[in-house]
């Protein structure tokens, strides 16, 4: 054989004795109890009872009686605490039967003992003799604190449910009757945390009588009954996260209860729609000079569990932007920038949030003349007097120059008088509104061409429409834009009356 073969034998040959040194161990211990196999807890001045057993079936050799020690690390060196002389057929006898028990069951022992401080270290079970150890386990033994933190109105131990903005009363207490050393003046502190570390909330001095004194009391109570004492607090959303109560001295926790602490589920709602920041409460803007910008900003309560939100634009709710997470927990905020505006960006702007309480709609209003409609609409009336006739009308503003009404004889305009006279009304919101027309005492005079002309600061707009009178119960007006005539027919005894609107109020 060459030296690399040699070389590949004798490293082989050493991890062989090595796994045969590790697996020399061929008795088990087992702890069938224990739900964390490393580590026990146990509280303080209570009777441990930890059983464990053996699991020797592959040791051939083991000798008729073996050692079972138990001991624990004190400073660097561990300890004797009890032993056991275990037979191969299962029985035992204990050397201290106050800490090590031999149950009734062969082959199954307990460590027992009434746990105290000095239990807080690394125990250590071995089985073995003449110094050769068959097993050897491990385990962490721990303490319950010996305070207890209570809270005798919670019906779920480990969380807690308060409303949005409305006043936490959650009492508690303190169990210490297993607490003999604990000091004459203990601190308790409330604490939640705030992403990966806790942020002290309040703090409470608490005596071994049961009184105490409050560094904050508008957030921890103590009552009049003493040993009880309360978190008291309004709840906001920054409050949905994990609670800490700690009670102790120095940096020495003598009790610690966490519990979750959540918010009931309540509607997210739009608070304000802004353009170039004016904020009123109006349902349209002041209307702005064409090739402008115009800012648009939306603030809104997200809600609980939160949600998104969007604006929108024209009733056939085009989105311009959707909100973004900017770190707040109960504000959100879209934003979006309209460049170089015309008369076609006119429309509602709407911020919307999924399933509000509220949404909110704005009027975008643009410096533009009014604009009557360009497509033919069917207009009814009903039989009977002061009837009333809508003819849409988009403009940026109800004060109006002027609005007019004549009748159209060979291509010419003549002013056409009428007996009586009424005020017409435009109604609804900016920037699509209606121009309501009176219906009232048509006669043959009135039977012709008719030109609406209505016109602001920025222009004018008009309309052409026929009025032609027929029998019948209903009367009904089609008309037409830019000159292209339509029909009205009536009831023989009905007329459209169109005066001026120069008399109407201002809208802002």
């Amino acid at each position: 054989m060459g030296y690399t073969t040699k070389m590949v034998c004798l490293q082989a040959l050493l991890i062989l004795c090595i796994l045969s040194s590790v697996n020399g161990q061929c008795a088990k211990f087992e702890f069938p109890t224990l739900t964390n196999p490393n580590s026990y807890t146990a509280e303080r001045g209570v009777q441990i009872a930890l059983p464990f057993e053996l699991d020797t079936h592959n040791c051939t050799d083991l000798p008729e009686t073996s050692t079972i020690t138990v001991s624990k690390r004190t400073g660097d060196l561990f300890v004797e605490v009890c032993k056991l002389l275990a037979k191969r057929d299962g029985t035992c006898f204990s050397f201290r039967p106050e800490e090590c028990v031999c149950w009734e069951e062969k082959g199954r022992y307990a460590l027992s003992k009434i746990m105290d401080k000095s239990d807080i270290t690394l125990w250590s079970w071995t089985i073995g003799n003449d110094g050769q150890i068959a097993a050897e386990r491990n385990i962490s033994l721990d303490m319950l604190p010996c305070a207890k933190f209570e809270f005798p109105t919670m019906t779920n131990p480990n969380s807690y449910t308060a409303e949005r903005g409305v006043q936490i009363a959650l009492p508690f207490q303190l169990d210490t009757h297993n607490c003999t050393d604990l000091p004459e003046t203990s601190t308790i502190t409330v604490s939640k945390r705030t992403e990966d570390h806790f942020v002290d909330v309040c703090k409470l001095l608490a005596k071994r009588d049961g009184t105490c004194f409050s560094l904050r009391p508008e957030e921890c109570v103590c009552w009049e009954e003493k040993g009880r004492y309360a978190l008291s607090k309004i709840m906001d959303k920054s409050d949905i996260t994990l609670w800490s109560w700690t009670i102790g001295n120095d940096g020495q926790i003598a009790a610690e209860r966490k519990i979750s602490v959540d918010m009931l589920p309540y509607p997210p709602s739009v608070e304000q729609l802004t353009f170039n920041s004016i904020s009123d409460q109006a349902s349209f803007s002041h209307p702005l000079e064409p090739s402008m910008s115009v800012d648009i900003n939306c603030t809104y309560d997200k809600g609980y569990p939160e949600t998104s939100a969007g604006l929108l634009k024209d009733s056939q709710g085009f989105r311009l932007a959707a909100s973004r997470d900017d770190g707040n927990e109960q504000a959100g905020t879209v934003r979006h920038t309209l460049t170089d505006i015309s008369c076609d960006d006119m429309v509602d702007i709407s911020c919307e949030v999924s399933g509000a309480s509220k949404n909110l709609t704005k009027a975008l209003l643009v410096k533009c003349p009014p604009k009557l409609p360009k497509k033919d609409l069917q207009l009814v009336s009903h039989f009977g007097l002061h009837n009333e006739l809508p003819i849409p009308l988009s403009s940026d503003t109800k004060q109006l120059r002027s609005c007019k009404v004549a009748k159209v004889i060979q291509g010419h305009h003549q002013n056409q008088g009428l007996d009586e006279v009424y005020e017409p009304e435009v109604k609804g919101t900016l920037p699509e509104g209606t121009l309501e027309l009176r219906v009232d005492k048509v006669t043959p005079d009135h039977i012709g061409t008719w030109r609406l002309t209505v016109s602001n600061e920025e222009g004018s707009d008009d309309l052409t429409f026929i009025l032609k009178v027929t029998a019948g119960e209903r009367s009904a007006a089609s008309v037409n834009g830019g000159g292209n005539a339509g029909y009205i027919a009536g009831v023989v005894v009905a007329v459209i009356i169109i005066t001026s609107l120069s008399s109407l109020p201002r809208w802002y």
